[in-house]
């Protein structure tokens, strides 16, 4: 089915100035959205031309929103399941489960080890019809306890409900599961906050919730629409906008630049960044309501942070390096603004 925010295409040919590019290949049918011209430059043609199949893929579904059985939407995801270093990651040995120590603490590493490799896979734009990562996935679902439970602490167990999303597994019981377990722990302030995260010396009742946690759990949550309607998500939504450029008072990404650092990576701390660009995404997710001054002047914000060369930046400020990652994320949640204005 025609996503009904993409009526309005056309065809972006290899003599338009506005492209930016040299002649396009032949067969090289993109399509350009108008609401691309928003921007004072569009930077689809420049995604469309690096060699990151993984990158093509999510600009036709995330940005220009092909219907994933069109030609060019297979041919991409055939792309990416063949992409060389994608295979070449999945040849690299996991740890193993054999000898796995009992120790809880042993087991958190493991599952910590694994967590980043799958948050890998899901930068490769790989999902779970490609038979060589089911393995993968499998063992990421084994670390879900009996209750719901996945190692860590909320924003691991956030980030690996998210991975599962991600890779299609969304509707399966045991994951459903998991995603009921955290959202049950919201807390009355609108987020959420694990008690080992508490600051030495305050209660826990009398503790404000943790942001960057809560912005984890929001994230995850607005890939499973159906279970916003178990939390309170305007009160979540309040929350985070409320602490909108503060520091976090936990340990957890603490340093008030982490609002600026818009870039998510694929480190033990990294993967769980997105700064300010991440919280118009879960606004988005949630159809918080638009009308709201602060949430128009952090659209004029996302216009005005675009570089010159039509990338976005990692990070916002001095010496900014221009990434094709934020670039579709930020394409993304600013279409998604448009059309539910």
């Amino acid at each position: 089915m025609e996503r009904p925010e993409n009526k309005r295409f056309e065809r972006q040919d290899s003599r338009d100035p506005r492209s930016n590019t040299d002649k396009r290949r032949d067969g090289d049918r993109a399509y350009m959205p108008g609401w691309v011209r928003d921007f004072r430059k569009n930077p689809i043609p420049r995604l469309l031309h690096c060699n990151n199949p993984a990158i093509h893929y999510n600009v036709y579904w995330d940005v220009i929103g092909l219907d994933k059985e069109q030609p060019l939407m297979l041919d991409s995801l055939d792309k990416a399941n063949s992409n060389p270093a994608a295979l070449r990651f999945l040849g690299q040995p996991t740890s193993s489960n054999d000898e796995q120590p009992a120790e809880t603490i042993m087991h958190g590493l493991e599952f910590l080890s694994h967590l980043i490799r799958m948050n890998k896979l899901v930068q490769f734009s790989l999902n779970k019809e490609n038979p060589l990562i089911q393995a993968d996935i499998v063992k990421l679902m084994g670390y879900i306890k009996d209750d719901g439970r996945f190692p860590l602490l909320y924003h691991h167990h956030a980030h690996a409900c998210w991975i599962l999303l991600k890779l299609g597994l969304g509707g399966n019981r045991l994951l459903e599961k998991s995603i009921y377990w955290l959202a049950k722990k919201q807390r009355d302030d609108g987020g959420w906050l694990h008690r080992s995260m508490v600051p030495d010396g305050v209660d826990y009742s009398a503790a404000s919730s943790c942001i960057w946690t809560t912005m984890e759990i929001m994230n995850m949550l607005i890939k499973r629409p159906g279970m916003l309607k178990k939390i309170e998500m305007t009160k979540a939504c309040e929350f985070l906008v409320n602490h909108l450029e503060q520091p976090n008072h936990t340990r957890f990404l603490h340093h008030q630049n982490a609002w600026n650092n818009i870039s998510i990576g694929i480190g033990e701390e990294s993967m769980f960044a997105g700064g300010t660009l991440k919280l118009l995404e879960v606004l988005a997710g949630c159809r918080y309501n638009m009308s709201d001054h602060r949430i128009q002047k952090l659209i004029k914000w996302l216009k005005a942070i675009q570089l010159d060369d039509g990338l976005f930046p990692r990070e916002v400020g001095k010496l900014s390096i221009g990434d094709e990652w934020v670039t579709i994320r930020a394409l993304a949640v600013y279409k998604k603004l448009k059309f539910q204005r």
